[in-house]
């Protein structure tokens, strides 16, 4: 999946991402602008962001990539990482989400996928 990050818990791999519906459901839940997130996860907001609002981010961002995940499952991937690696992951996810151009004016995410380039 475009943009995904993957990351280990447990004995299992996993990814997340914050795809586009992934942004329209957080607009629909919490009645504002994605990029408003991104500016609240940027500044010293953090300091003030409750940690239940850090684990939901979270488990949108993991459904995004796999849709049958049940609140348990997420209750448990989380508790088998460090809370600080969930917050790095939350921000990578977004960043992966948004691409920067790269010299060539090409689309090149800042997080790169642990696959083989397509052969040519």
């Amino acid at each position: 999946m475009l943009g995904a990050v993957t990351f280990t818990a447990g004995e299992r791999d996993y990814a997340c991402a914050f795809t586009t519906s992934a942004m329209v459901a957080y607009e629909a839940k919490y009645d504002e602008p994605f990029l408003s997130l991104v500016n609240k996860l940027d500044g010293d907001e953090i300091s003030n962001l409750r940690f239940s609002f850090l684990f939901e981010l979270f488990a949108l961002a993991l459904r995004a990539c796999d849709k049958d995940l049940e609140d348990e499952e997420i209750e448990t991937i989380a508790d088998q990482i460090p809370p600080k690696r969930i917050i790095t992951l939350i921000g990578d996810a977004i960043r992966a989400a948004f691409p920067e151009e790269g010299k060539d004016g090409k689309k090149t995410a800042p997080v790169q996928s642990k696959k083989a380039p397509p052969k040519k």
